[in-house]
């Protein structure tokens, strides 16, 4: 049979003060076609058992900073893949192929700061990334905020996403950016008597 694909991987973290660190990673990946990918019958679509497996490289590299009351980190990202599996309309039907190699790169940002205020513990977080990427559905720009409040045993969450413009097809289809909003409210409630 087929041997198992070789995928090595390599990180490193190196603390330049005790604040701040720098960190990496490496790694070789692949991702064998699903059943569904190679098998799928159905009228609007259909597999296709002639797909290779995609092979990539992912690197990345940051750093981290870390503080009393905040801790976060910035890292850039690459991500190179061969032979592409690609769901496509042909003739009506989708079916997969092994259309491209894909080059994805970016930068990812996350920050969370928390402090105390009387009995009430707060916590801010916010995040960003970037992304540069010929693969539909992939976002530019997403951000996302949550505050979160908790009291005794009352906590508050309240978050907002951010989800930029995204191209469907390869003739510049696209969805338009959006937000999505929640809010929690909870309470541990203990019973003594169980």
């Amino acid at each position: 049979g087929n041997l198992t694909p070789f995928a090595p991987s390599f990180g490193t973290d190196y603390r330049l003060h005790r604040n701040l660190s720098l960190f990496g990673n490496l790694s070789r990946n692949y991702r064998i076609p699903t059943f569904n990918d190679l098998y799928w019958n159905e009228a609007s679509a259909k597999g296709n058992p002639d797909l290779r497996m995609e092979k990539s490289w992912s690197e990345e590299a940051g750093t981290k900073l870390a503080f009393k009351n905040f801790h976060g980190q910035v890292a850039v990202f690459s991500n190179q893949v061969d032979n592409l599996i690609y769901w496509r309309q042909v003739q009506g039907t989708w079916t997969p192929q092994n259309v491209r190699d894909a080059w994805t790169r970016g930068l990812e940002s996350t920050g969370t700061f928390t402090k105390a205020i009387g009995k009430v513990n707060t916590s801010l977080t916010g995040r960003y990334s970037y992304t540069r990427s010929p693969v539909v559905f992939t976002p530019r720009h997403e951000s996302s905020g949550s505050v979160r409040l908790n009291w005794r045993h009352w906590d508050l969450a309240i978050t907002n996403n951010y989800v930029g413009l995204q191209y469907t097809d390869e003739n510049n289809g696209y969805l338009k950016p959006y937000n999505i909003a929640n809010v929690w409210l909870s309470k541990d409630i203990q019973e003594k008597n169980i």
